[in-house]
C-alpha cells in the first residue's frame, strides 16, 4: 500500500495528489490510502470545481474511489498527527507519501524538528536517514539539508560522511541503479589545495573506505560542485553534494517541479514533491501537479 498524508490544510498537497490519482486506473488508485482530515479534503474540492461523495472510508471522484482514513481531533500538529497514524498502519513493503508541509507545523513538536525528513529521523531514532533527490536522468544525495552554512563543516565528519552514503547506496530502491558516485567539494574549488581550506580531504578518505565496500560501484572524489554536471552522463550516477543549495540549485533549475524527494534509511521508503506548499496557490484550482503525477508513475514501479 501508499499511505499518502495530506500534509498542511491551506497548500497545494491535496489539489495535486488528486487531480493526479485520478489520471490512472481504478486497480491503481486502489493501491493507495489517504490519511488526512474530512473537513480539509472537502474545503480543497470545494474550490477543484470536481464533483465528488464521501462516505466514512471513500471518496469516490467520478467513477474513481480512493480509500480514506479520516483523523477526528488534533492532538499536535496535523501534520504530525497524520504522520503518527500513518506510522501505526505502514508495513514495510508499504511506502509513505507526504504532501508538502511547513517547518511551523513541526516546531510545535520540538523547535529542532525542520520538517519530514527530521520528524522521520526523530520517530525512527535513525540520525542517519538520508535526504535523496531522483528525476528521470538525475540523482542526488545532500549530506545536509536545513542547517546554518557555517555549521556544514563541522557536520561534515568521516563517519558522518560514510554513514550516509551507506544509508544510501544500502536502501536504493530495486527498481534503480547506482553504478558510479560523485563525491563534490565542500568548498569552492574543493579548498583548493589546501589555499582555501583543507576540510575537503575528507572526501578523499571516504571514498577510498567505500570503493574497497561497493566493487561495483566507481567513486569519484573532490569535483567541484559548480562543474559537477559537466561529468553527467546518466540517472546511474548518483551526485552527493555536503550543502543543501549545492544540489538543489542545480537539481531544480534543470526538473523544476518534476522530482522526487525520497528518504532513505526507514524501515519503509518514504517520498514527496520536490517542491513546498504554494500558499498563494490554495483555492485558485491553478497548481501544476505534473511533478505529483511523475512521482506516483515512478513509486508504481518499486
Amino acid at each position: 500500500m501508499i499511505y499518502t498524508t495530506s500534509g498542511l490544510e491551506n497548500g497545494i498537497g491535496l489539489e495535486i495528489f488528486l487531480k493526479a490519482l485520478i489520471c490512472f486506473p481504478q486497480k491503481t488508485i486502489s493501491q493507495f490510502i489517504l490519511v488526512t482530515f474530512k473537513e480539509d479534503l472537502v474545503n480543497t474540492l470545494d474550490k477543484t470545481n470536481i464533483s465528488y461523495s464521501i462516505n466514512e472510508t471513500t471518496l469516490t471522484l467520478a467513477k474513481n474511489k480512493i480509500n480514506c482514513l479520516f483523523l477526528e481531533s488534533i492532538r499536535i500538529s496535523k501534520t504530525v498527527d497524520l504522520l503518527d497514524k500513518a506510522f501505526s498502519l505502514i508495513k514495510n513493503e508499504d511506502i509513505l507519501l507526504t504532501l508538502p508541509s511547513t517547518k511551523a507545523e513541526f516546531n510545535i513538536y520540538k523547535p529542532d524538528i525542520n520538517g519530514h525528513t527530521d520528524y522521520l529521523r526523530d520517530s525512527f531514532l535513525n540520525t542517519n536517514v538520508s535526504m535523496n533527490f531522483i528525476s528521470s536522468t538525475d540523482s542526488v544525495l545532500l549530506l545536509t539539508e536545513h542547517i546554518a552554512l557555517e555549521k556544514v563543516p563541522e557536520t561534515l565528519t568521516k563517519s558522518f560522511i560514510l554513514d550516509k552514503l551507506r544509508c544510501s547506496l544500502n536502501h536504493w530502491p530495486k527498481t534503480l541503479t547506482v553504478s558510479e558516485v560523485i563525491l563534490c567539494g565542500i568548498n569552492p574549488h574543493c579548498g583548493e589545495g589546501g589555499l582555501i581550506s583543507d576540510k575537503d580531504s575528507v572526501l578523499v578518505e571516504c571514498a577510498n573506505i567505500l570503493s574497497k565496500e561497493y566493487k561495483n560501484i566507481n567513486f569519484i572524489h573532490s569535483i567541484a560542485a559548480d562543474t559537477a554536471h559537466i561529468l553527467h552522463k546518466n540517472s546511474e550516477q548518483l551526485f552527493v553534494f555536503p550543502s543543501h543549495d549545492q544540489g538543489l540549485a542545480a537539481f531544480k533549475q534543470k526538473n523544476g517541479t518534476v522530482g522526487i524527494n525520497l528518504s532513505l534509511g526507514l524501515p519503509f521508503k518514504r517520498v514527496s514533491v520536490d517542491h513546498g506548499t504554494a500558499v498563494e496557490l490554495y483555492g485558485k484550482n491553478k497548481a501544476n501537479y505534473q511533478g505529483m503525477l511523475y512521482l506516483i508513475e515512478e513509486v508504481l514501479k518499486w
